[in-house]
């Protein structure tokens, strides 16, 4: 999610940029990397007498989309947001948990107004937000570097930055460098430009409501077919809202996920022996072969991809295990969970359930 907070200008600003990078916790952020914008936005030229305008400006600019993520501070901050100069500091990618997070802590800086989710596919947006604000930091290997282009004069901003961290903001420079990107975001950057932001804000939205579509669709029909193997899948992923598990909680997480397919094997492929109780893969892989009306190929595809990610959860299981816990087990999750939902779209959505609800221990198929 890209998301702007909102400050009522204090000359120079780094008071604001600062309080930001203070609340993100960087040393939380195992792999975790993503841009930040601030300056001053953008406000379509709309003259700063003209407050009956700007006001009315307002409203689109928080909340261009039904559904928009956003919290002002208090009732005064839309006259603020339309009567004084706006300083914004914009991070390209965060998680809602850790905007909330951010938020609550700001509220108690004076200058703080709120947060707004940034939607590109809106000119107004464009306009107010990302096209205005240059590029000053960038979140990365638990650090936020301070960019610069050294084919400008404008290190001495990252100077500057820097030394007012460590005069104001001691603790903070010890997770602050540094970062020479060259050419990028400059003139000759090519690649940068608003027709790219827009296209790239619209492409992510249309990956975003189709894989949200897909997910509703293929968690429902789970609930329905297996309710445990549900419960097991969602106890796993609502666990990974905490950025920093422990190895006990990873080999649970591990754990949560193989019985969702343990629960889903008993349901699809049930054993017929004790032996077979433990062995879901082999009985997942049965029923593709034997109940799944698709092509050879799809079937080996489908096989194969039930033996990478069940060895992906024994893997984890097994470090959680042993007390191991390293900083690209959580992304790995993640991208795990994934994965694991496109697995049971495969499995499930050509089957058709004769009755649907939710206390239904066990699902009734049509042979068709």
């Amino acid at each position: 999610m890209k998301v702007a907070f909102l400050f009522k200008e204090e000359y120079p600003n780094y008071n604001a940029l600062c309080k930001v990078f203070e609340n993100i916790g960087v040393e939380k952020l195992d792999g975790y990397q993503s841009y930040i914008r601030a300056g001053l936005w953008g406000f379509l030229n709309v003259p700063e007498k003209d407050v009956m305008k700007r006001r009315n400006l307002i409203s689109a600019i928080i909340l261009p989309f039904k559904g928009g993520y956003f919290e002002l501070t208090n009732d005064d901050s839309v006259n603020t947001l339309a009567t004084k100069n706006i300083y914004v500091v914009q991070i390209d990618y965060i998680k809602r948990d850790l905007i909330q997070e951010i938020h609550n802590n700001l509220k108690s800086y004076e200058h703080y107004l709120g947060f707004t989710q940034v939607f590109l596919e809106t000119k107004i947006h464009l306009s107010v937000f990302d096209s205005v604000l240059p590029y000053v930091a960038k979140i990365e290997d638990k650090k936020i570097k301070l960019l610069y282009n050294e084919f400008s004069d404008e290190e001495w901003l990252s100077d500057e930055i820097m030394t007012w961290i460590k005069e104001n903001y001691g603790l903070l420079s010890i997770f602050i460098d540094k970062k020479n990107i060259g050419m990028k975001f400059s003139i000759f950057d090519f690649n940068e430009n608003s027709d790219s932001s827009y296209n790239t804000a619209k492409v992510l939205r249309i990956i975003k409501d189709e894989c949200e579509f897909r997910s509703e669709e293929v968690l429902y029909k789970l609930k329905d077919i297996a309710p445990q193997s549900f419960e097991e899948l969602i106890t796993a992923i609502i666990s990974l809202e905490k950025n920093n598990n422990t190895p006990a909680e990873c080999a649970q997480i591990a754990a949560n996920f193989r019985r969702c397919f343990e629960k889903l094997a008993d349901v699809l492929m049930p054993a017929t022996s004790n032996k077979q109780k433990d062995k879901y893969k082999d009985r997942l892989k049965k029923y593709v072969n034997e109940r799944l009306i698709k092509s050879k190929l799809y079937q080996e595809y489908l096989s194969i991809e039930i033996d990478e990610i069940g060895t992906r959860i024994e893997k984890a299981f097994n470090m959680g295990n042993k007390g191991i816990h390293e900083d690209w087990l959580y992304s790995a999750f993640s991208k795990l969970a994934i994965r694991i939902i496109v697995l049971i779209n495969d499995l499930i959505m050509d089957l058709k359930v004769k009755k649907s609800s939710i206390y239904y221990e066990a699902a009734v198929f049509d042979e068709a």
